[in-house]
């Protein structure tokens, strides 16, 4: 189960070859990507460096770092009259079957449902719907297979209830009207970044709890020192993505004045 020395196949999606251009692992060596090319005596398949630092190379860089990019969902897979019904009541009601939506998708509930969530704000921003496309595809590919709970579905269940609760009320109306959102809808970078939260969440979860990584001496107990493990993993896959050049939703953006506040939310809590 460790998250270092997993499998690509393990993760829901990928593309078949490397890291694209520009990512920093395009020029890394084969052992340093794969560590199934260390020959059998430890040293690397090119010869250009020993098999102790290949080796080392391919231990210290997390699995979730070198797999390549999830391609694009076809449109035609997240495109069919129960599908836009779904997503028409994901939006009207709490009760969502993201499993029925995942079914019906071939999979890719969260790219779906990420597109209908994020697509009005996107567009209200000036960001490209390809590039929102890409993001999500990518994103949903790097949830595991083998983690049960922790998938690209349970994602996009996140994704409805965040979403739901958002548009609900869960964001002050004070915040809502400052922003210039009108009759109290949250504004279009609130939604944004709230649904790419709770899409990322839990990106390349091994499924597997924080202890027992710290525990079993896993890579990403030492990349992150102990400290919030998964949930800087989760971020760093994010931010990744949206800095390389196929998938950077949020290029358009970097031009462009923000300001930010710093706010204090209520919050409930629910037992």
């Amino acid at each position: 189960l460790s998250s270092s020395s997993a499998a690509s196949d393990v993760y829901k999606r990928q593309a078949p070859d490397g890291p694209p251009p520009g990512s920093p692992l395009a020029g890394a060596s084969a052992a340093a990507v794969n560590p199934a090319a260390l020959t059998a005596d430890g040293a690397s398949a090119g010869g250009a460096m020993t098999g102790r630092v290949d080796r080392q190379r391919a231990d210290s860089i997390p699995a979730f770092l070198t797999l390549p990019r999830a391609p694009p969902v076809p449109l035609a897979l997240t495109d069919s009259p129960r599908v836009a019904e779904l997503l028409t009541m994901a939006r009207a009601s709490w009760d969502f079957d993201a499993l029925e939506l995942d079914a019906l998708t071939s999979g890719h509930a969260l790219v779906a449902l990420g597109e209908h969530v994020a697509g009005g704000a996107a567009d209200a921003l000036g960001l490209r719907r390809p590039a929102l496309r890409a993001f999500l595809s990518a994103l949903e590919g790097s949830y595991r297979i083998d983690a049960p709970y922790h998938s690209a579905a349970h994602a996009a269940d996140v994704l409805h209830g965040a979403s739901w609760l958002l548009h609900e009320g869960a964001l002050p109306a004070g915040l809502c009207a400052a922003a210039g959102a009108g009759g109290g809808e949250p504004p279009p970078l609130v939604v944004l970044a709230v649904a790419i939260a709770a899409a990322a969440h839990d990106a390349a979860h091994p499924g597997v709890n924080a202890d027992f990584l710290i525990r079993t001496g896993d890579p990403l107990a030492l990349l992150y020192n102990d400290q919030s493990i998964l949930e800087n993993m989760h971020a760093a896959i994010c931010f990744q993505l949206l800095n390389d050049c196929d998938t950077d939703l949020l290029g358009p953006l970097s031009a462009a004045p923000v300001s930010y506040t710093h706010l204090t939310l209520p919050t409930k809590r629910i037992v």
